[in-house]
């Protein structure tokens, strides 16, 4: 009975992350499913892919989707078309709300004061929640402290996948 937002992380060079909730009048935050692009190397990468995704889910869950938030990076121009990515968007027939640009720490302080009001479909987010979980500070042995910035590693893809979630935060 509620309209399905997508909350977007838009992968270049990795992946792209859609998670795909419902806000009850309550307030709780519903995460029901997760789609991630297969990666840099794979074939359903870049707008397209990801718009064919978001027709495919709908038509098999049935939803009807409400808004669909993207994080700011969204307005960039591609280098090969000189077109921003919002506007090929809207080429696909997809209508993107843009999120605030907050500063990493800003987006982390509302995705924890979000993450108490969300409830996770463990099927349809199985993948989305593991790549929570490797979220992770980057370590600097050299000086033998974590710093603010996420870790990249071959066990943290996470670190991108994770920042759909706090696009969701904004964009609730």
């Amino acid at each position: 009975a509620l309209p399905v937002d997508t909350d977007w992380d838009i992968g270049v060079d990795d992946y792209t992350a859609i998670w795909f909730s419902q806000q009850s009048r309550a307030g709780d935050v519903r995460l029901i499913r997760y789609w991630e692009s297969a990666g840099a190397d794979a074939t359903d990468v870049g707008l397209p892919a990801a718009v064919a995704a978001l027709r495919q889910i709908r038509e098999t869950h049935r939803y009807v989707y409400g808004t669909h938030w993207a994080p700011h990076d969204i307005k960039v121009r591609d280098f090969g078309t000189g077109k921003a990515r919002l506007k090929t968007a809207e080429g696909l027939g997809l209508t993107l709300r843009v999120t605030p640009d907050l500063s990493f720490a800003d987006g982390i302080h509302a995705t924890r004061l979000l993450l108490p009001r969300c409830y996770f479909d463990d099927a349809g987010c199985a993948k989305g929640i593991e790549a929570l979980r490797q979220y992770r500070r980057r370590y600097q042995p050299k000086r033998a402290e974590f710093s603010g910035e996420p870790a990249h590693d071959k066990w943290s893809h996470g670190c991108l996948l994770a920042g759909a979630q706090v696009k969701t935060a904004t964009g609730v």
